[in-house]
């Protein structure tokens, strides 16, 4: 120990390991490494990696010259790692703290100047070891961990395979999760380059990098099967998609870098896992227009061209593949103004990207309506249920177009979201939507499905329309603009309607009369 000790104080002075380099590389390094091997004491196994990192920090951190004293040098450490360093770093990295941390700085540095190929160590066993700490508590790890993680997954020999049979990619949204919340800055970029490294092993290099450099390829170019074709490989990589909030977040960080790759990784996400990165994008809005917002003409434009594109994508696909899903409208007006400023944009690719996302935008309206006529359609029940309409869970039908039937109990839940947040454009043909009421209620739900009502009618007034029961007390709503405009539909069949709507209008009356007593 007393000899080790010496030792730790030598290393201490770069200028002795620089002036005595071949004592060191051929025997004091080696012998070490030996002593670490036979060593029962923990105390003097964690001398001897010490000593050994110290040294290798001078070491690595000179330049050498050509000649042939640099060039033995190099040879010499070159033989270090390969016959004494690498067969024990499988039982380094399992000895006691802090010799695990001393011994990836280790093969960081030795990585990073080449000594070391990651072939070398690409068995899945070592592989699982550096991977290892995401499955344990957070709040211990370095940044080395990280950093070893990035360089295995981001090596061109990395297997995907082996990447995919480590089942970790939902843990490395949890790290990023964790220290953006604690604000680990010094993480922020090596927790992005991994989750990079992982999409790029999803979508391939060459794809991803299209992509990324032309985010335009989103709503020009169509879905490549080959990239659901190799997400097989890694096939919880979809897990990410959970933390695509965090992602927009991080694209509005002060750091250029950290930025940029947030924003790589939302780009790519939607192309890897389109259906879950664009359900976090659309319940993101306001982050998405605070990043359009802080955007300054005479800046790098990658960055919002990426964000607009992303969210354009969003709006197409949220219509084609009959997403349902609750936007509220003030993001969506928010957006729209934000966009519209940038129309007149002096960068043309920022320009062309605004209107783009523009007409996906003015588009929802319209398409949404159709979307959930389809969708009633498809669910419609069958001639016994339209035999005995009263007995079946009724959803609201779109009485000016479709004959009244019962849908599905299991879509009731998603199209009364539909119906609270649906976007009726003034001036867009779209003045007045008429809907329906019919819905026969149990005894049991009297309370629950009035407060629902009472929440629908919120919600319709928030988007600009008031709701009137028409007399007679059927259960039809005509919904028209603040303006007082109602259509009376003519020729229709009038129908008595189920006596649980009774109830609701009184609880409406209650409701609103304890409001203004209250007020």
């Amino acid at each position: 120990m007393t000899l080790l000790r010496i030792l730790e104080a030598v290393t201490e002075e770069a200028s002795i390991i620089q002036k005595e380099t071949r004592i060191f590389t051929k025997q004091i390094l080696p012998s070490l490494i030996m002593l670490y091997r036979g060593n029962k004491d923990g105390d003097a196994r964690f001398l001897c990696l010490k000593i050994l990192f110290d040294s290798m920090v001078v070491f690595l951190n000179e330049v050498f010259d050509a000649s042939t004293a640099g060039y033995e040098t190099m040879k010499d450490l070159k033989t270090l790692t390969d016959i004494c360093f690498l067969p024990l770093y499988p039982i380094m990295i399992e000895d006691e703290d802090p010799m695990p941390m001393y011994a990836q700085k280790i093969l960081i540095m030795l990585i990073e100047f080449k000594y070391v190929k990651i072939s070398d160590i690409l068995d899945l066993k070592t592989v699982s070891q550096c991977f290892e700490f995401l499955l344990g508590d957070l709040s211990g790890v370095n940044v080395n961990n990280v950093k070893l993680c990035l360089a295995l997954a981001s090596a061109p020999e990395m297997d995907t395979k082996i990447l995919h049979q480590l089942r970790v990619v939902g843990k490395i949204g949890n790290l990023l999760e964790f220290v953006n919340a604690k604000g680990m800055e010094d993480f922020l970029l090596p927790t992005l380059g991994l989750c990079k490294a992982f999409i790029f092993h999803g979508v391939g290099s060459k794809k991803a990098l299209a992509y990324s450099n032309d985010p335009a390829l989103l709503i020009n170019g169509a879905m490549d099967m080959n990239i659901m074709d190799q997400q097989l490989y890694i096939r919880d990589i979809t897990d990410l998609s959970c933390n695509v909030g965090v992602f927009l977040e991080l694209i509005g960080y002060p750091d250029q870098d950290v930025a940029d790759l947030a924003s790589e990784c939302t780009v790519l996400l939607l192309k890897i896992a389109p259906k879950e990165a664009i359900m976090g994008l659309l319940t993101n809005l306001l982050r998405i227009c605070h990043i359009v917002e802080s955007w300054h003409e005479g800046t790098p434009s990658l960055l919002v061209l990426r964000v607009l594109y992303s969210l354009a994508y969003s709006c197409r696909q949220y219509l084609s593949q009959a997403l349902i899903l609750s936007v509220p409208l003030g993001d969506i007006m928010r957006i729209e103004a934000t966009v519209s400023n940038l129309k007149s944009s002096s960068s043309s690719s920022v320009a062309n990207a605004a209107n783009s996302l523009l007409l996906e935008l003015q588009s929802k309206g319209e398409k949404k309506t159709e979307q959930v006529r389809a969708l009633l359609h498809r669910n419609r029940t069958t001639a016994e249920t339209r035999k005995h309409p009263l007995k079946c869970h009724r959803t609201p039908v779109w009485t000016n177009e479709l004959p009244s039937g019962g849908v599905r109990r299991s879509s009731w839940r998603g199209l009364l979201v539909f119906l609270g947040v649906l976007v009726a454009r003034k001036g867009g043909g779209q003045q007045e939507v008429f809907i329906g009421w019919e819905r026969r209620l149990g005894s049991s739900s009297l309370v629950g499905c009035a407060e629902a009502w009472g929440e629908q009618q919120e919600a319709l007034h928030q988007l600009g329309f008031c709701g009137w029961p028409l007399k007679g007390g059927r259960g039809d709503w005509e919904l028209a603009s603040r303006e007082g405009k109602v259509e009376e539909k003519k020729g229709r069949r009038r129908r008595r309607a189920p006596s649980s709507w009774a109830f609701i209008c009184y609880f409406k009356e209650k409701r609103t009369k304890r409001k203004r007593e209250e007020g």
